[in-house]
């Protein structure tokens, strides 16, 4: 799975209405999932076009818009948890949960090549048709992530209760009891950040909602919202690109798509490209006026070259003083870049 996120929005670059060819169109996008590489915009979409490949009984599923993605990608409680149709008699307003269980319980034996709706409703890259794998693909990828974790110390699985993951080794989760009486395994050090992960029930009961509950994977600072946390890496954090650690983010938030591993890419990138947070733009640097000509090394004053001589862009030399020394040096006397045709 790709490890850099991009994709997620309403209207993508690229994708063309199988219908009207309509490109790069606004509006929710629903795609096919049973026909390869089928798309609708809106419009087609509930006036009931389609191409002669495409039959109209296919399910459709609707592309979560980039507000909703965002959203869902930042908070720990489900907030209008998407609607899933099942690829195969097409069910609707199917959560993940009730789509796993139909699909167990109705279509076990299914052999037919289908696009997983979770994949398709999140544009994870790659949700090509699934070759009679449906079913193995649903439990792997996209069941309860609480469900198949075991405590790496105890091995007890699986386990009520708080969860603690460390941030940096790789796939590393304690149970409470064991987290408490601080039993670790050998390739776990002490001073590692962990990341508390509650219960999703835990969260919805509280009013409101928790917030402040991330810790940063380098340094292990607690108590951090989604914004707060890519404020504290980008100031304190940015030259850590080559250190590989987990999200507190996608493992408190349990996001759907992916899997709750050691990213590939740095954790600011990540944080822009997966959850919308985006850091504060650059400041302009302070433009410095030069104070005297670089060549005679007297004051400018007021006196600065209005015309640009050279290829770069110095400009802190008299007017005068320039002129003769191109007339003898065909080069900027700063940098050496050559006279303008």
């Amino acid at each position: 799975m790709a490890d850099v996120h991009t994709d997620v929005i309403r209207s993508i670059p690229g994708i063309t209405c199988s219908v009207c060819d309509g490109k790069d169109f606004v509006g929710t996008r629903y795609v096919c999932l049973i026909c390869w590489d089928y798309d609708l915009c809106q419009k087609c979409y509930e006036e009931k076009r389609c191409t002669a490949r495409h039959r109209p009984h296919h399910p459709m599923q609707s592309v979560i818009s980039r507000e909703d993605f965002f959203k869902s990608t930042q908070s720990a409680v489900a907030v209008d948890e998407v609607r899933l149709c099942c690829p195969f008699c097409g069910e609707r307003e199917l959560n993940l949960a009730a789509l796993l269980q139909h699909n167990q319980q109705n279509h076990a034996e299914e052999a037919e090549s289908v696009r997983c709706p979770v994949c398709v409703t999140y544009n994870v890259p790659g949700n090509s048709l699934l070759d009679g794998l449906f079913l193995e693909h649903l439990r792997n990828e996209h069941s309860e992530l609480d469900e198949g974790i075991s405590c790496t110390t105890c091995q007890k699985k699986p386990f009520a209760g708080n969860r603690y993951a460390c941030l940096v080794c790789h796939n590393y989760d304690l149970c409470e009891e064991c987290h408490t009486g601080k039993r670790f395994s050998k390739h776990h050090l002490p001073y590692h950040p962990m990341q508390q992960i509650m219960p999703k029930e835990a969260y919805a009961v509280q009013n409101p909602p928790p917030e402040r509950i991330f810790r940063c994977p380098y340094c292990g600072d607690g108590e951090l919202s989604a914004s707060g946390l890519r404020d504290h890496c980008q100031e304190l954090h940015q030259n850590c690109p080559g250190i590989r650690v987990r999200c507190s983010i996608c493992g408190v938030c349990r996001v759907p798509y992916k899997n709750f591993t050691l990213l590939k890419c740095s954790l600011l990138d990540h944080l822009r490209d997966y959850h919308g947070l985006k850091g504060a733009p650059e400041p302009e640097p302070e433009v410095i006026r030069p104070i005297e000509c670089s060549i005679c090394f007297l004051e400018l004053e007021a006196e600065i070259v209005t015309e640009r001589y050279c290829q770069c862009r110095h400009e802190e030399f008299h007017e005068k003083c320039i002129r003769e020394w191109l007339a003898i040096n065909p080069t900027c006397p700063v940098c050496r870049a050559m006279q303008k045709p």
